[in-house]
């Protein structure tokens, strides 16, 4: 076999898993994208410690690899910081009423 300059490995490595598990490459993409996530923010916690901001960061940065390698759509993304827009909205709006 012979290396070739356009070997894409992500996609293919969602493929077959994706034939392993008997789901399409998007479903197979996601569940590698969340096990990537997940490892590298055990890792990192387990290496430094457990520094909530670090896991965030690293959290942050699992998924823009992710993105970035094909195994999510961009707006994944995009939901995703709607969704966490909207939790930080709504908790900030809990921590500053006041009961009198």
């Amino acid at each position: 076999m012979e290396a070739s300059g356009d070997a894409v490995v992500f996609p293919e490595l969602a493929t077959a898993v994706a034939q392993a598990l008997g789901t399409t490459a998007e479903v197979a993409g996601y569940l590698l994208g969340l096990f990537l996530i997940i490892l590298v923010i055990i890792v990192v916690a387990w290496a430094i410690g457990k520094s909530e901001n670090l896991l965030v960061v690293v959290g942050l940065a699992g998924v823009a690899f992710d993105v970035l390698i094909g195994w999510w759509p961009l707006w994944t993304v995009v939901l995703l910081v709607i969704g966490l827009a909207t939790i930080l909205f709504r908790l900030s709006n809990l921590g500053s009423s006041s009961t009198e």
